[in-house]
């Protein structure tokens, strides 16, 4: 389970009520998963476009499908800053040496 999925949400200006319901959606089947089960959910600002793009773990794929989401590599975070919006340490786990704030 390699395939991580983007979804798009629009600039920053666009942005937060999608990232809002995208996390909402997240929620409750990650609240029902096991302890370290990999589910996570991140944020990246891509500095070359200016669009806020999501990204879900393999692991979450049932949700990332669920909500539109593609598949795509691992984001690389020399194109921007990647913060967690859920997960437990995953953050630590994909992006050794990334800063959570």
């Amino acid at each position: 389970m390699s395939t991580w999925y983007r979804l798009d949400v629009g600039d920053l200006t666009q942005a937060a009520p999608h990232v809002a319901n995208t996390q909402r959606a997240f929620m409750a089947p990650y609240l029902i998963a096991p302890a370290g089960s990999g589910r996570a959910l991140f944020q990246r600002e891509n500095a070359e476009s200016g669009m806020v793009e999501l990204f879900f773990t393999p692991q979450a794929g049932d949700v990332a499908g669920a909500l539109g989401a593609v598949p795509c590599e691992k984001p690389g975070i020399d194109n921007g800053h990647i913060f967690m919006l859920a997960g437990d340490d995953e953050l630590r786990t994909y992006f050794p040496g990334q800063q959570q704030q």
